[in-house]
């Protein structure tokens, strides 16, 4: 654990594959201060696939979105 003065300070954050990340923390005397860090991936991603009968083997159709 690091001792850091009492004050506001900016958090950024940088992890690669990921889009930084920036926030204000206020930090009290005597206090410890917990930050969340929510990492965002750059790039949209999607899930495809098929669901299939366990018995058929046969795709089961439905609408797509």
């Amino acid at each position: 654990m690091v001792d850091v003065p009492a004050d506001s300070y900016t958090l950024n954050v940088y992890a690669e594959g990921y889009d930084d990340y920036s926030e204000s923390v206020v930090v009290a005397n005597g206090e410890n201060t917990l930050v969340d860090v929510v990492f965002l991936v750059e790039e949209p991603g999607g899930i495809s696939g098929s669901v299939v009968d366990s018995v058929t083997k046969s795709a089961i159709l439905g609408e797509q979105r």
